[in-house]
């Protein structure tokens, strides 16, 4: 999950780069201070009590729940899993209030899991570069460690810039588990703000690249060839039983591979901002490039030099962002008088009716989760082998008419499950199941633990609800991967 963090400085132009940047480095959730206005409705956005202090899910993964709106200082939200909270502790605040809110922020956060902490403290400690600790900057450093939260911030490269300044005042903390490979780093392009943007990962990405399963875009099932598929099975050994669950996903993926054509992957990318344009992406190159020879400059008159050649760019860039906004808005007029039902129409709809409210009724809210997830009977499983065979092996193997009777209830309609083989696949395989398949259930019955590779991506509902559904795994009952039965 990529992350953006970010002190706005309460500036219009600021927040609207932002959603720019968010889509040009395809950003999921951006941790935000002192944003100018947050939309009224907008579920994708969170906001403290004093709207200070936000949470943008602004990518693919939304906003789970709500933890803490309510204080002032910080929000609290669950995205993707991960608890993330975004600060803003105005340096106006006297040191009471100030203990006050760690005190609040620490009770708040004690016990999560995987947590992500970013904002502007205001705070100075030599621990993230600062050239010396003030109280605010021991206060802070004490209350994470209470937390077990790891620093991120390198302390090389400054995160407040004004009138030839520096400091570093906005700082992110995260669970240990989190902070290997988050890649933390402050970014040099100019966000119109005084503070520079800061991205970072977390989190890890699901399923391994370069195998059958994880695969993104999947096949074209409706090219799908019953006669070629058994035959690039029969050349990949599919009829002998294979060493490993991998070895088995490679060889059905590679018979899929010769049947039928790779579907594209759906496309992930946002559009820009309406009033994007190619005159506001080289003003604000140019604008970055200004500001870079600024802070690089050796002498004092150079500097100087540099910084009104900077400031003019960020006039023009400023200029530029506000004239396209306005003939955006002109050419929406215009169409207005010629469709009335047209783009202009949209837009106002959009805006009235927003997005729907969140279901918060604990009936209704039940009545959903009873259905997703109905209550049923235990099942007993007939076993089909002998006593004998079951003492002297202690497991009970998965026979063929088993593999066979999962095959066929499976819809050729439905999704594929995590390893990305379509259902068609399954139902050509017929009776070779019984030499491949077969093996590899077996083994994982008699180790006791399910193969990664054959592990569930999500928790599933119950095994009628996965019957209704076409996807009845073989060996979802287990649980996720590597647990033991």
């Amino acid at each position: 999950m990529e992350v953006i963090q970010l002190n706005l400085n309460h500036c219009e132009l600021a927040q609207q780069v932002l959603w720019q940047t968010l889509v040009e480095a395809n950003v999921d959730v951006a941790l935000l201070s002192e944003p100018y206005q947050v939309p009224v409705g907008d579920q994708s956005w969170v906001v403290d009590k004093t709207g200070k202090a936000a949470i943008l899910a602004g990518g693919k993964y939304p906003i789970q729940s709500v933890i803490c709106r309510d204080h002032e200082g910080f929000v609290i939200a669950v995205i993707n899993s991960i608890v993330c909270c975004s600060i803003y502790a105005p340096p106006s605040w006297s040191p009471a209030k100030f203990e006050e809110f760690l005190n609040t922020l620490s009770m708040e956060l004690a016990g999560r899991g995987a947590v992500v902490v970013g904002g502007d403290f205001n705070a100075w400690s030599v621990e993230w570069g600062s050239n010396s600790t003030n109280q605010r900057g021991t206060s802070v450093a004490e209350c994470f460690a209470m937390l077990d939260l790891q620093l991120l911030n390198d302390g090389e490269t400054s995160t407040f810039r004004r009138n030839g300044r520096t400091s570093i005042v906005d700082v992110t903390f995260c669970s240990q588990r989190l902070a290997t490979g988050a890649d933390w780093r402050v970014l040099e392009d100019d966000t119109l703000s005084d503070h520079q943007a800061i991205r970072f990962s977390v989190g890890h990405t699901r399923g391994p690249s370069g195998s059958g399963y994880g695969v993104t875009g999947g096949w074209r099932t409706q090219c799908f060839h019953s006669d070629t598929f058994l035959a690039a099975l029969s050349l990949g050994g599919f009829g002998i039983a294979p060493t490993s669950a991998a070895k088995l996903v490679d060889v059905l993926s590679d018979a899929c591979d010769a049947t039928m054509p790779r579907r594209r992957p759906s496309s992930s990318k946002r559009r820009p901002k309406y009033w994007w344009n190619q005159a506001i992406k080289e003003l604000r190159t140019a604008c970055t490039t200004a500001r870079r020879k600024q802070l690089r400059a050796r002498s004092d008159v150079c500097r100087e030099e540099l910084k009104l050649v900077y400031q003019a760019a960020r006039s023009a860039l400023k200029r530029e962002i506000k004239a396209s906004k306005r003939r955006c808005f002109l050419d929406l007029c215009r169409e207005a008088e010629r469709n009335v039902w047209g783009n202009a129409y949209r837009v106002v709809v959009n805006k009235l009716k927003g997005q729907p409210p969140p279901e918060r009724c604990p009936t209704r809210l039940r009545a959903f989760i009873e259905e997703l997830f109905p209550q049923h009977d235990l099942t007993t499983r007939v076993l089909s082998s002998s006593p004998a065979e079951e003492l002297s092996t202690g497991v009970v193997p998965v026979t063929n008419e088993e593999l066979l009777d999962a095959v066929r209830l499976l819809r050729l309609d439905k999704a594929p499950g995590p390893d990305g083989n379509p259902e068609c696949g399954a139902e050509g395989c017929g009776a070779g199941v019984s030499g491949s398949v077969q093996g590899v259930v077996s083994a994982a019955s008699g180790n006791g633990r399910v193969p990664c590779c054959m592990e569930e991506a999500e928790a599933s509902p119950s095994a009628e609800a996965r019957e209704r559904c076409g996807r009845p795994s073989l060996i979802q009952t287990s649980g996720a991967a590597g647990h033991n039965w």
